[in-house]
């Protein structure tokens, strides 16, 4: 080291200065040997850096809480620190108290397409056609046979199948029975008929009454059954009298039902099972 000339004059020498100089950094603690850097001064006294640094690795004991502002989460408890940073905590808890939608077919991840099953984000045209399909749940059609809600309905025309298992028609409704040659009404009379018709299986009801009498000779008609019969459709109806006399008549392909003699009475029961054509 050079001599150091003072504005006095005073020449003082080198290695004077040098051991005033570590005297005084000794002095005030920041070794024995003079640094030249600011690390080594810091390194001597066991300090950090200011600002940005590597040099505090951990704080400990600190009696209050470091703010957001400053990187911390302004409280010191868990619960304070979560409202410090607006978090909800994990598992079953009560911070959280709605949940928005999220706008559909917005998110960049894979997005789903009608029929894929895989797990992907839904978009908004695969939501809308499954809401669609959904809605047809509850009555779906199948070449026009209907379901819903437990019940199955068949169009109201019917389309004929010729299979020995296909069941092709179902139909509930009301006939008139109309009494040809051969009966004789007094009175004011009431005709009703009911049938069901299951494939080709018809099954009809009818009531005649009058209000003073009704009788007819053998083999008297009455007629307008709700479907033609086959040429097969001879066969036998039973019916009741006011009379309490249980008979039987018959039926065939003409549409009609014959009865043998009725006696005065003043209404007539009777149901009648025959095949219709189709």
């Amino acid at each position: 080291m050079a001599d150091t000339v003072f504005s006095s004059g005073v020449i003082i020498a080198s290695t004077w200065l040098n051991d005033i100089n570590n005297a005084v950094y000794h002095a005030i603690g920041t070794g024995t040997v003079a640094p030249t850097t600011p690390g080594q001064v810091l390194a001597n006294i066991g300090a950090a850096s200011s600002g940005a640094n590597t040099n505090i690795t951990s704080l400990t004991g600190l009696t209050t809480a470091l703010a957001v502002a400053y990187g911390g989460t302004g409280g010191t408890t868990t619960a304070t620190a979560r409202s410090g940073i607006g978090a909800a905590a994990s598992g079953a808890n009560s911070d959280i108290t709605s949940l928005a939608a999220p706008a559909l077919g917005s998110a960049t991840a894979t997005t789903q397409t009608v029929g894929d099953a895989t797990t992907k984000v839904a978009t908004t045209a695969f939501v809308a056609t499954g809401l669609a399909l959904k809605s047809d749940v509850a009555s779906p059609t199948f070449t026009g046979l209907v379901t819903t809600a437990g019940q199955i309905a068949f169009p109201a025309t019917q389309n004929p199948s010729a299979g020995a298992n296909v069941l092709d028609d179902y139909e509930e409704g009301t006939w008139t029975p109309a009494p040809g040659a051969g009966w004789t009404v007094v009175g004011t009379p009431t005709y009703v008929g009911t049938y069901i018709k299951v494939g080709r299986v018809i099954l009809v009801s009818y009531t005649l009454t009058s209000t003073t009498s009704l009788a007819c000779t053998s083999a008297a008609p009455v007629a307008g059954l709700p479907f033609v019969g086959t040429t097969s459709m001879f066969g036998s109806h039973t019916f009741v009298t006011s009379t309490l006399a249980t008979q039987v008549g018959w039926a065939n392909p003409s549409g009609a039902l014959y009865f043998p003699v009725v006696t005065t009475c003043t209404y007539v029961y009777g149901t009648a099972i025959y095949l219709a054509n189709t």
